[in-house]
């Protein structure tokens, strides 16, 4: 069970949302009593299993919102509300294939250390194989294209 904050703040959501006011995060927040810091950061609040707990109480859960977009797929009118509601079901089952980046900052050669030499084939050769198979984007652009001579 949520705190009496949470609780409040969750009965706030839900009347904004039927009522289609325009309240930001924060704003509601600070109408449930919680501080002006607080509302800085209205994530935190938002993801507390308490508040989360009195949000499905109120019918606002993953399951509720899964049934509303089946039913739209389903009996959707309009081909965009059709569209919209399989485009939900592909975001909420990961149907999309997922954006990838790597970063990795090395400070100084690491292939001069031999003691390194097998560990850093062995996961170049991973990573290699994890961006190459499971992308169904195309080839990985590791930025090493090649390009023109110069023509000093």
């Amino acid at each position: 069970m949520g705190t009496l904050k949470e609780q409040v703040l969750a009965s706030k959501v839900a009347e904004t949302f039927r009522t289609g006011a325009d309240k930001t995060q924060g704003q509601l927040i600070q109408e449930a009593g919680y501080s002006p810091v607080s509302a800085q950061n209205p994530k935190i609040i938002f993801n507390q299993p308490g508040f989360r707990e009195e949000l499905a109480k109120l019918g606002f859960s993953l399951d509720a919102a899964d049934q509303t977009v089946n039913n739209l797929l389903i009996n959707g009118k309009e081909e965009n509300t059709r569209l919209k509601a399989a485009d939900m079901v592909y975001k909420r089952l990961g149907g999309y294939a997922p954006d990838r980046t790597l970063n990795i900052s090395v400070k100084g050669d690491i292939k001069e250390f031999e003691q390194f030499a097998e560990l850093r084939e062995k996961y170049e050769a991973e990573l290699l194989n994890t961006f190459t198979h499971e992308t169904t984007l195309g080839p990985v652009d590791n930025g090493m294209a090649d390009s023109e001579p110069n023509k000093d």
